[in-house]
């Protein structure tokens, strides 16, 4: 794709303005980037010069061609969801005479509901963690704070040590969007998070320096594929049957937190999920209101 055409051009447009604007993760600002830029090859094969002077047949296509891939309509739903912010925006910049995409019919998609573990499931796989070791130390300690918090993977990987505040009974993250947001832990966890911090990390740590929660035998900060692999390898371990991900611990938290009376106000906040669009249907909640919401409804609290 050439580097200074118009759509090109459209499209640094558009994820400067997501990230002045909106503060969008990179992830997500990428795969905004590759959508826009597979539209772009098929308007470009329909003779168009820009996104400017598309219609909306010209975007039907667009649609009709990801169909003949057989992408999933949740794949297709979430591209049609760019290409209306783009479009929205593009018709705030006075760039458009028309929006073609306001002709577009929403797609009406089921999502596969995610994979739960069960309590059951969940306290097997907790209590099968009573090593010694530094990096067992460690895995018990990561394990119990992703069903205390649920925390994403990319969420509990950027911890830092000063991020922990055992003794009020929450940390503090920085989630998507990079915005920061208080999460509460119940007491539950002090027992493998303070061996972790006084016996595992040091361990680990050496002579070396550096604030990052959980660290490799090198010292260096544990990835997000560093903590699947050891997460795989424990569930294996459990003689648990199910595929198991960092995201399954998180949906198991709020799913087993709302099947045991939380308010879905208060869960919003602790996930984190609240965006733009949301959050103006959510009224905030106070920092010990959360607090006291996990130890009434937490299955550990």
């Amino acid at each position: 794709m050439p580097e200074t055409d118009d759509f090109s051009l459209e499209i640094e447009q558009f994820i400067d303005w997501l990230s002045v604007e909106r503060g969008l993760a990179d992830h997500t600002k990428t795969n905004y980037r590759r959508d826009l830029t597979q539209c772009a090859i098929t308007l470009r094969e329909r003779n168009r010069a820009s996104f400017t002077n598309a219609t909306y047949p010209d975007l039907a296509e667009h649609l009709n061609t990801m169909r003949k891939k057989r992408l999933s309509p949740k794949t297709i739903s979430r591209r049609l969801y760019c290409l209306r912010a783009f479009y929205k925006f593009l018709d705030g910049e006075g760039l458009l005479q028309e929006n073609p995409t306001l002709k577009i019919e929403p797609m009406k998609t089921w999502a596969k509901l995610p994979e739960v573990m069960t309590p059951d499931e969940v306290e097997t796989l907790l209590k099968d963690q009573d090593g010694d070791t530094p990096t067992q130390i460690r895995l018990r300690a990561i394990l119990e704070l992703f069903y205390a918090t649920g925390l994403r993977v990319s969420e509990l990987t950027g911890l830092s040590v000063s991020d922990v505040h055992l003794d009020m009974g929450y940390l503090t993250c920085v989630g998507k969007g990079n915005k920061q947001r208080l999460v509460p832990v119940g007491k539950w966890i002090e027992p493998s998070m303070t061996r972790w911090l006084e016996e595992g990390r040091p361990a680990l740590l050496g002579e070396q320096s550096g604030d990052a929660l959980f660290l490799t035998k090198g010292a260096q900060p544990m990835t997000r594929q560093q903590v699947w692999s050891e997460l795989k390898r424990a569930v294996t371990n459990a003689g648990i049957a199910r595929n198991v991900s960092p995201h399954t611990l998180r949906h198991s938290f709020a799913t087993h937190l709302l099947q045991r009376g939380m308010d879905l106000r208060s869960l919003q906040e602790m996930l984190g999920h609240a965006d733009v669009v949301t959050t103006q249907f959510y009224t905030k909640v106070e920092p010990e209101h959360l607090k006291d919401a996990h130890r009434r409804f937490h299955p550990r609290g």
